[in-house]
């Protein structure tokens, strides 16, 4: 009888370990929870509901002429992959039908999300979470291709922020 099961950081492993895991009796994320942290619309959708700040966004799965009444530039991705797979930074019009595409082309659920561009560096944080409690583990700082993909190529472990920063990102996440 295993104690555990565990992964890499992967949103598809991770879909995996919790269902071994609920499978075994074992502690592990709900459906809900995986749901949430795997696929981006859940996840904005969950953000707003908390009232937390985030950017204005939409689900589609085909190209609407709402979407060209929209503000440029947005980014493009997939609502349910990982890896930057997909992502296109959309600055012109004529660009949007084949970033959508791509992006559903690339969804298991063959829809994209559609976000408003926001400017800036990008960091993540790495946390283990257990019965409502965070811990942080570290707060990476991203490095990318940048426009128009936006493609991770390195990381700085842990992020170079002045101490009150990081306290205020911890609390926030």
């Amino acid at each position: 009888q295993p104690d555990a099961v565990t992964t890499i950081a992967s949103d598809l492993a991770n879909i995996t370990v919790s269902k071994v895991a609920a499978g075994l009796g074992l502690p592990g994320n709900t459906p809900e929870c995986i749901e949430i942290s795997t696929n981006k619309y859940a996840m904005r959708s969950a953000f707003k509901k908390a009232g937390l700040p985030t950017p204005a966004f939409y689900k589609v799965d085909h190209v609407t002429d709402e979407l060209y009444q929209m503000q440029l530039p947005i980014i493009v991705k997939p609502t349910d992959r990982s890896g930057s797979r997909a992502i296109t930074r959309v600055a012109r019009h004529e660009d949007l039908q084949e970033a959508v595409r791509n992006a559903i082309d690339q969804s298991f659920e063959k829809k994209a999300i559609i976000e408003e561009y926001l400017s800036g560096q990008e960091y993540s944080m790495e946390a283990i979470s257990y019965e409502g409690t965070h811990t942080c583990l570290a707060v990476t700082k991203k490095f990318t291709t940048g426009d128009p993909h936006y493609i991770e190529i390195g990381h700085l472990q842990p992020a170079p922020l002045e101490p009150e920063l990081k306290e205020k990102i911890i609390k926030e996440i």
